[in-house]
């Protein structure tokens, strides 16, 4: 059995206490998680601080609600309009889109904080939408006008003596013009809530830069994704996760022609409830369908442990701190490329590279992280394994969107600085202690086996006698293999709440389990 910080256990080979040895009182079990901390206003980004923190204030909520939504958001309008090598000479490319979960009891106020954080987003959608309809007659009118020309040509073509070469030069101008009509008469998007695969392509071929995918509660959404007909679903939004760095995405149907997005990039933020939470690590660390590294690429994970809301506080919004943020987003959703410093390439996307004195920085975080993932202590725990890998996305994706900010905010721009990498990395340590309550079934299957174990015998269905056998062939949540179940019981005889007893049956031996005598008056 491995070790519980703070709470004793039998050494190894030694045998547990005789069966009639007295009981003693049963000592509390080990929390299923360690204690996670609150995110402190300096790791907030400079530019976006007043903005957040009145936001949490306001609503009383901790700040990581509202900041992780903020940064999602962020990391969505730069999309593939600006990404980073991470490497000083090498060609790998992260592009900024990440995918965020606030876990939260229903009362969490994970909605609103949502709401908040989601603010400049949609004032800059519901401007463009303002635009959208009032020019949306006059491009149509223009492509209508330059389809009836080409109809003209071809009638033109058709005549005897008619000059075809000159004739076929002109279509193609007009189609290019026709084309770039409908381009100007589409309706920009920013935030789908809910789409069907079919329709989450056909947004992305018309949205390249890449969409933010806002959900309510993302555990119905990702049960959604094993309904039948939503078989590729899921696969489609893996390829979304990595940006489309790996090329466009294709797909042709006889009734519904081809759909071509340039590289599919979608960004998620959502909340969850723990009990939910818990059925999709229980998924992610087995050896199902679920164990495909979708969970793992949920890398803005915040987790409290008291995400209770507080009274808050009833006054006015600072404006003034909201304007700042609307003009930041507006920034990373206008400018160009090149306005950051980008770095311009034919077949490549815009990107940004680490300066001299970051770079050094992140060769030695990579180096760390590297040796880290591949460490015994990880051997066992794959999913815990596969989150941590794809820190090598999180970390140079948070420090380019924490350096962006600061540009849209009036720094100069240019190569990422080691400020923003340094304030990455702090984001990443952070974020693994949250990421170690999620996994911590994975982490230290005892302890959750102890106190499922537990319920189990609080609730009665686990009664003094009852053959170990038999517990294991209930197939209870979280005691559903038999090394799991001895697991538990190894922790709960440690804590005084059990002892296995030999029981001779003239074969092979029946082992049953021994309740203290307190708990058996519980049950």
């Amino acid at each position: 059995m491995s070790a519980t910080p703070g709470f004793p256990k039998l050494a190894d080979g030694v045998p547990p206490p005789p069966e009639d040895a007295p009981w003693g009182a049963p000592l509390p079990l080990p929390p299923l998680t360690e204690p996670v901390p609150t995110l402190s206003s300096e790791m907030l980004p400079e530019a976006l601080r007043e903005w957040l923190s009145d936001a949490a204030e306001r609503l009383g909520v901790v700040v990581e609600f509202v900041a992780v939504t903020a940064l999602v958001m962020a990391g969505s309008l730069l999309g593939r309009n600006l990404t980073i090598r991470p490497k000083a000479r090498d060609s790998w490319t992260e592009v900024p889109n990440l995918w965020g979960a606030k876990v939260g009891r229903p009362s969490s106020m994970k909605s609103p904080s949502d709401g908040e954080a989601t603010a400049p987003v949609r004032r800059i959608a519901k401007e463009s939408d303002k635009i959208y309809r009032a020019t949306l007659a006059v491009h149509n009118a223009r492509a209508e006008a330059l389809t009836e020309k080409r109809r003209g040509a071809l009638k033109r073509a058709s005549r005897e003596g008619a000059d075809e070469v000159a004739i076929a030069a002109e279509v193609a101008d007009l189609d290019q013009k026709i084309e770039e009509a409908r381009l100007a008469a589409r309706r920009i998007r920013y935030v789908v809530n809910d789409a069907t695969q079919e329709a989450l392509h056909k947004l992305l071929e018309e949205n390249p830069r890449g969409l933010a995918m806002v959900r309510d509660e993302l555990a119905g959404f990702i049960a959604s994704l094993d309904r039948e007909g939503y078989e590729n679903y899921r696969s489609f939004l893996l390829e979304c996760w990595s940006g489309g760095t790996a090329g466009g995405y294709e797909s042709d149907r006889i009734m519904r022609g081809n759909t071509a997005a340039a590289g599919p990039c979608v960004s998620i933020i959502g909340g969850i409830q723990p009990g939910k939470l818990a059925r999709l690590v229980r998924g992610a660390t087995g050896n199902g369908d679920e164990a495909d590294g979708f969970l793992q690429r949920f890398q803005l994970v915040v987790w409290p442990d008291d995400a209770t809301p507080r009274p808050g506080i009833d006054r006015a919004p600072d404006g003034r701190a909201f304007n700042r943020a609307l003009a930041i987003f507006r920034a990373l959703d206008t400018r160009r490329p090149e306005d950051f410093g980008a770095t311009l390439e034919e077949g490549s996307l815009p990107y940004l590279r680490f300066d001299p004195d970051a770079q050094d920085i992140f060769d030695d975080w990579l180096r760390c992280h590297r040796d880290r993932t591949r460490s015994p202590e990880l051997e066992k725990c794959p999913a815990f394994e596969g989150h941590l890998t794809k820190y090598r996305k999180l970390v140079p994706a948070l420090a380019l969107i924490f350096h962006a900010v600061a540009m849209a905010d009036g720094a100069a721009a240019g190569p990422v600085t080691a400020e923003a990498l340094d304030l990455a990395i702090n984001w990443s340590d952070f974020l693994e202690l949250h990421a170690r309550k999620l996994y911590y079934p994975e982490l230290r299957g005892d302890a959750s086996a102890a106190h499922a174990l537990a319920e189990k015998i609080q609730v009665g269905a686990v009664v003094d006698g009852m053959s170990i056998k038999e517990i294991t062939e209930r197939d209870w949540s979280g005691l559903t293999r038999t090394g799991m179940v001895h697991a538990g019981i190894d922790l709960l005889e440690a804590a005084l709440w059990v002892r296995r007893e030999t029981e001779p049956t003239g074969g092979r031996s029946r082992v049953n389990l021994r309740l203290n005598p307190s708990l058996r008056r519980q049950s």
